[in-house]
């Protein structure tokens, strides 16, 4: 015997759980409460045996109670534990209820109302209970899946939320208005009838059971809601700790899933998505190593052929041009076709340099604000000798006022690209227009009148790979790399370049930049007037941003990334200097323009400033016109 007793013990503890123990011992306190304030047969009893009779049917429900939950539950799949531990709760109220009326009506006669009260008490204490373990069931699924990893539920077949809230929602009205029901229905006539000699008490008895009654119920039922809030936290604090660790690359990061509702599917989804990511990132980056490994391979070939073929270039135009033991002139005609084939080459070689050295980064894009007529007129003088050779005639057409914010050597080469192709293509007579179509904000094109661009090659001129080049009107050979390195220099600047062309009456190259808007930083301490200043560079199209101090100059200058910053360096107590050198010191605001403004003619102060490495200096005292004017230059 005592050993059955242990072994049951044993079983117990081992299955122990202290949130079914503390609703177990609520519901008998509360039951016997609610019997004894709310149905007058109850007094007829001893409270004590009352009281005695709850506590031995209680224990052993949960006694019952922790049988079945290793049998049902324990041994149950894991998708399946809550719904099996809600049934388990909910059929051990359904037997206390059954076993008290039964009892009370065969040993004190109690009648089928009180019966029907205690029934419906005991019912809604066991749906509480039920749901609130059920709820307790989820949240260590929960926990397990996230500690090993597994798939613990999400099945495409399940109770979605909304219905679930429905039925736990109908389900405890429906409860909460039979028990107010049977509260009122028989007791309101006992007090009509008057039954007992005290009337007062009577009522008295009646309110103190309600205000009972509605306080255990809102308790149940603000736990119920707390324990779902819990649960829906859990399944929260996993997902955005998930995403988070992805956002930051960590790809083997796992959402558990351990429920069947759209919680569950949603977190089967966010894994599948993940695994979709890692997949595709893993696929990019070998694609990306191949091609930087690539590049590597085609810039350290193009860098040891270059020198060699440099060297060979040199000796042959030594051999054409030596007089001491001239050529032939069939072998002056043959050395003169290799030196022309040796320029080609190392022409492509320097192409395949640029292109290798912007796609690996070496070829770092430092943009600033520039005139692109100025870059357009550079690139025709540098062709101005090879245009007037063949009667080509240059036209700039591009607006002085217009600025770009750009790396002013590589849109020049682009520039220089553009020009040697169309001079290569166009015949005497024929022109080559830069201008800015003035449709099309921040767009710069050149166009030619010559020979045209079949149209089977378009679609191809911006490729490396495929060769588009052929010979020009007086028979000019080209690498075929100029213009894949102009539209690399364009996605290199977020832009575009294209082109359209008709043979026989031309080509038009376009080039399409983003919209910058100039930002100039003012951190100044009365000089020249600031807000003056302000008024006239917004009418200039640029937009001024105000530090009253140093420090949140330091903020603004990483906030808002200016183009250029005008400080005011002469009082030692405003701190301008000091701003400077930490501005020079962090990485980020290190290649930061600065304009220093100084009313000192102090050599000392002005090399003090120009040691940190400022575009220049303005004399504070010439007022806001005056240093609108550099600031514009400067931008």
């Amino acid at each position: 015997m005592l050993g059955i007793v242990g072994s049951l013990i044993g079983r117990m503890e081992k299955r122990m759980d202290i949130r079914a123990v503390v609703h177990y011992a609520f519901a008998a306190a509360m039951i016997s409460l609610y019997g004894g304030r709310v149905c007058y047969l109850v007094d007829t009893l001893n409270i004590l045996t009352w009281t005695k009779f709850l506590a031995l049917v209680f224990i052993g429900a949960f006694i019952a109670r922790s049988l079945l939950w290793q049998r049902f539950v324990g041994k149950a799949p894991p998708d399946a534990k809550p719904m099996h531990g809600f049934l388990v709760d909910f059929s051990m109220s359904l037997a206390i209820s059954a076993f008290i009326t039964i009892y009370n009506s065969s040993m004190y006669g109690f009648g089928a109302h009180s019966g029907m009260k205690v029934m419906v008490g005991v019912v809604a204490f066991g749906f509480f209970i039920a749901v609130d373990s059920a709820l307790d069931e989820e949240r260590k699924l929960l926990r397990e899946s996230a500690a090993t990893g597994k798939e613990l539920g999400a099945a495409n077949k399940f109770i979605s939320l909304p219905v679930r809230f429905a039925i736990v929602g109908t389900t405890t009205i429906v409860l909460v208005v039979t028990i107010v029901y049977l509260f009122f229905a028989r007791d309101l006539l006992l007090v009509g009838e008057g039954p007992f000699d005290d009337y007062n008490a009577m009522t008295g008895r009646m309110s103190s059971g309600l205000m009972l009654l509605c306080a255990v119920v809102l308790a149940e039922v603000v736990n119920m809601v707390i324990s779902y809030s819990r649960t829906m936290r859990m399944h929260f604090r996993h997902h955005t700790a998930v995403l988070l660790a992805v956002a930051e690359g960590d790809f083997d990061q796992r959402v558990p899933v351990a429920t069947k509702d759209e919680f569950g599917l949603m977190a089967r989804y966010t894994n599948l998505m993940i695994d979709t990511l890692r997949s595709r990132t893993s696929e990019k980056q070998t694609a990306e190593d191949a091609t930087k490994l690539k590049d590597q391979f085609v810039s350290l070939v193009a860098h040891d052929l270059r020198s060699p073929f440099n060297a060979i270039l040199g000796f042959l135009k030594l051999a054409a041009r030596d007089e001491q033991t001239p050529l032939s002139p069939k072998h002056k005609e043959l050395v003169g076709r290799a030196i022309t084939n040796s320029e080609m080459l190392v022409k492509t070689i320097d192409h395949l340099l640029d292109i290798s050295r912007l796609q690996t980064g070496k070829m770092q894009v430092e943009p600033r604000f520039v005139s692109p007529r100025d870059l357009a007129q550079t690139g025709m003088d540098q062709l101005a000798g090879l245009a007037e050779k063949k009667g080509i005639a240059f036209i700039n057409s591009i607006p002085a006022s217009t600025r770009l914010f750009a790396d002013p050597v590589l849109i020049g080469e682009i520039f220089i690209n553009l020009f040697s192709n169309s001079v290569k293509f166009c015949k005497t007579g024929d022109t080559i227009t830069a201008y800015a179509p003035p449709d099309a904000p921040l767009a710069f094109a050149v166009r030619d009148t010559g020979i045209g661009i079949p149209n089977e090659v378009l679609p191809d001129l911006f490729k490396p790979e495929v060769k588009t080049t052929s010979s020009g009107t007086a028979g000019e050979q080209g690498t075929g790399l100029g213009l894949p390195f102009c539209a690399d220099i364009m996605r290199a600047h977020n832009g575009e370049i294209s082109v359209s062309s008709e043979p026989g009456w031309g080509t038009v190259f376009m080039l399409r930049f983003p919209v910058v808007e100039p930002v100039v930083l003012l951190c100044l301490n009365g000089h020249p007037p600031r807000q003056a200043l302000v008024e006239s560079l917004r009418a200039s199209g640029i937009r001024a941003v105000e530090a009253a101090s140093p420090d949140e100059a330091r903020w603004l200058a990483v906030e808002h990334t200016p183009h250029l910053a005008v400080i005011d360096t002469d009082n030692a107590a405003f701190g301008g200097l000091e701003l400077l050198r930490s501005l020079r010191s962090d990485g980020r605001t290190a290649p930061l323009r600065v304009l220093a403004v100084t009313v000192s003619d102090s050599l000392q102060t002005k090399m003090a400033v120009l040691s940190l490495k400022v575009v220049g200096i303005v004399d504070g005292r010439g007022g806001a016109d005056e240093m609108l004017k550099k600031i514009i230059r400067l931008i």
